[in-house]
This record gives structure tokens, sequence and C-alpha cells, in this order.
């Protein structure tokens, strides 16, 4: 009696939940598609680290992200698409995206999105942060950003980004070296340029400690470094950032070593939201995977100043992208200032 009582309260329960499902015939024609959902939040890059609203402004707490429009563009296909809006407390979700590689972009009248892709694959998918910034006054500054993943049982690799200052492109003649892990300012070493003080180059944003690095923590893993005007003034030089695991053997991990060391899974983005830049754009830089490296290179930046027109130009490469002999194209220049 027992055995059958519980077999009738199945069949009840299927007959229940199918004539539910079939009440939402949206749900029905998704599933048959191959359709998802996705759910994400925006987050402002310039929020201080023991911020709890990371979707607010970073000045003015009374701008905000919320009712910005999300949309999730197929890199392959741009007739796929979806879109959303970012909620009051930071949140979106795009229902009816099919599987795929998708571009991820915001647009919001006062902020710069920094785009990013993601790979759906399933029923209920979740993007990392969607990343952006209050768009400054000077459209022409530099925004370098490096954003990496937290680990599910450990805590977070101290990831620190690290820009040199070159007074030539040759790598002789270094000037100054500003990092979030060391203040080189005090160091007789270098000769820290004194437009540095804040107004040439600033270190906005450091993540680290052990409450904000821990596998349970919320903090957004994002480090930022502003490049506001020529370091030099009216000279040349050359701008190289580098990434650095400060409290780890490896910032691009062992995933086959004796014991495996996840990578940090790291991207740098520059973006510059001048309208000579598409998008703000300037390029994407994903660091090399299980190359167990501790530091490494990641962009230079040709700062070059022109007398004639008292203006500043900034060319864009990865390393190793340095001009050949015949001429080519090898990187994105942005004239600025």
């Amino acid at each position: 009696m027992r055995r059958k009582s519980i077999h009738v309260a199945l069949t009840l329960l299927v007959a229940l939940t199918v004539v539910g499902f079939s009440g939402c015939q949206w749900f029905l024609d998704a599933l048959g598609a191959g359709l998802f959902s996705v759910t994400g939040t925006a987050v402002n890059v310039a929020q201080p680290v023991s911020s709890t609203e990371y979707w607010k402004g970073s000045t003015d707490t009374t701008l905000t992200l919320a009712n910005a429009t999300i949309t999730l563009t197929n890199v392959y296909d741009a007739t796929k698409n979806s879109s959303a809006v970012v909620g009051s407390d930071g949140s979106w979700t795009a229902a009816n995206v099919a599987a795929g590689k998708y571009r991820i972009t915001g647009e919001k009248t006062g902020w710069t999105f920094i785009p990013k892709e993601i790979e759906i694959t399933g029923l209920l998918s979740s993007a990392e942060p969607i990343l952006a910034f209050e768009t400054p006054a000077n459209t022409s500054e530099i925004l370098i950003v490096v954003e990496w993943q937290r680990p599910e049982s450990v805590a977070a690799i101290d990831v620190d980004s690290i820009l040199v200052l070159d007074a030539n492109t040759t790598g002789t003649g270094q000037s100054a070296v500003f990092s979030s892990a060391y203040n080189y300012g005090a160091s007789t070493i270098y000769d820290v340029p004194t437009r540095y003080s804040g107004s040439a180059i600033t270190q906005d944003r450091d993540v680290y400690g052990a409450t904000n690095l821990a596998y349970t923590a919320t903090t957004p893993l994002v480090e930022t470094i502003r490049i506001k005007s020529n370091p030099w003034t009216t000279g040349n030089g050359q701008l190289r950032y580098f990434l650095n695991a400060f409290d780890s053997a490896t910032l691009t991990g062992d995933s086959y070593g004796t014991t495996p060391i996840p990578s940090t899974y790291a991207t740098v983005t520059v973006m510059q939201p001048s309208s000579t830049a598409t998008d703000g754009l300037l390029g994407i830089f994903n660091i090399a995977l299980d190359s167990y490296e501790k530091m490494l290179g990641i962009i230079k930046i040709d700062v070059t100043y022109n007398a004639g027109t008292s203006t500043t130009s900034y060319v864009i490469k990865s390393y190793g992208n340095e001009t050949p002999a015949d001429g080519l194209p090898t990187a994105k220049g942005i004239v600025t200032e």
C-alpha cells in the first residue's frame, strides 16, 4: 500500500510539473531552441576596495550604473544578440541567449564600459562582472585595467600592477617605477618625475590583504592605473606595464606540477574614452597559461611629444611587437593632449 501511494504521488507530481511548464510556452520554446539565461553584475572599477556598493559612482555616490543597458552580441553572428537592464542593486539578467561566444558591452550616459567576451554553454550561466568607469572630463586619459579570477576554495593570488617609465625605448635610462606593491617615490635609485604626484600617472585601485583576497569575499579583483598626461611633460619615452604575482610563485600557473598551481587567469584591458578610440577600447591582453612566470610584461606604450603641435602621441603594443623594417603597422596609435 505504501509503495502504491508513493507511485501515485510521483505520478501526480510529474503531471503537475508538465502542466505548469506547458502554461509557460516561452520556457518550452526557449528550451527547445537552446536558449539560456545569463546573469551578472555591473562594477565601477574606480570604487574603493572597502566599498560594498560597487555599482555606484566613486566620487559622487548619487551616480549609479542602474538602468544601464547591457548588450550581448555573438562574435560570429551579430544578428544573435540579447540585452538586459542593470537593476538598482547592480545586477542584470539577459534571457533567450543562444549558446556561443559573446561580447558583452554596456551603455549609459556618463559611463565608459569595458567590453568582455564570455562563452554561453548552460541553462543558467553567470558572467564575470561587467566593468565600467565614470567617463573623465579629460577623455584623452588612458586607463589600464587588470582583472583576475578568484578560486572557489582558496584565497586569490595578490596580483600587482607595475608601470615602469623609461626615458627612451631601449629599456635603459629607467626613471621611475609605480607599483601597487611598493612606493618607489622615496627611493634614491629612481628619479621620480615631479609631475607624478597625482597629475600625470595615478594608481587608482589596489586589491590586497586576507579579507579582500579570501575566496568567500565579494571584492571585485580589479586594479587600475590611469595615465592622465605625458609624464615627461614635453619629452619622449616608453611606459612598460607588468603584472607580478606578489604572494605566489607563479602568475600564470602550473597545472601539471607536483603541486598544481592555478593561473590567475588575468586579463589586461587598455581603455581611452576619446572619440579617436573605437568604443574606448585600445586592446585586450590575456596572460599566458601554465608558463610558471611570476612576473610578465604585458604592454608597452611609446610616448612621443610633437613640439610643432604641442601634442603627445601614444602607441599601444604588446611585448615583442616593435615596428619591423618593412614598416608594416604593428600597433594602435592614439593622439592625445
